[in-house]
């Protein structure tokens, strides 16, 4: 018999299993729980406010995405807010997307998926998939590039 349907409503409180089908474990050790409980905690706020990880703290997002109702727990539970938010929707588009030149054709994109887009962001005041600020590979393209000018 399967469960019944969970009543869910904005600013309620949630119970996490931890544990997998069967009950068996969903943690290889106490290292990797920890570390999954401190993603849980860097997604969500305090304030019920949802952010695609910690970085994105640091970022006025009505500024970047406008306004939106959807991005806190405070008044939609976490599945409306995941489906409905502009901002969290904003976010998975352009991380899903292609990618802009040198990026596209890095050998190690599938490694950085051309890197952390809070940290663009916040260097560009802007939300686009551009080239990662710390992208050392660029940077190494460069200094290259500048001793051929030189030469």
């Amino acid at each position: 018999m399967t469960r019944p349907l969970r009543i869910t409503y904005p600013g309620a409180f949630y119970h996490i299993t931890s544990r997998g089908n069967e009950r068996k474990q969903i943690f290889k050790s106490l290292a990797d729980k920890e570390k999954f409980l401190f993603y849980l905690e860097s997604a969500i706020a305090p304030d019920l406010r949802i952010y695609p990880c910690d970085a994105f703290k640091q970022i006025a997002v009505d500024d970047i995405f406008g306004a939106d109702e959807f991005s806190s727990l405070q008044n939609h539970d976490l599945e409306v807010c995941w489906k409905k938010s502009k901002y969290l929707n904003g976010v998975r588009e352009l991380l899903e997307g292609e990618f802009k030149s040198p990026c596209r054709t890095c050998e190690k994109l599938d490694n950085c998926r051309s890197g952390c887009l809070a940290q663009k962001i916040i260097k560009n005041g802007h939300c686009e998939n551009s080239v990662d600020p710390s992208c050392l590979l660029l940077k190494e393209m460069e200094i290259v590039r500048e001793k051929n000018v030189r030469n």
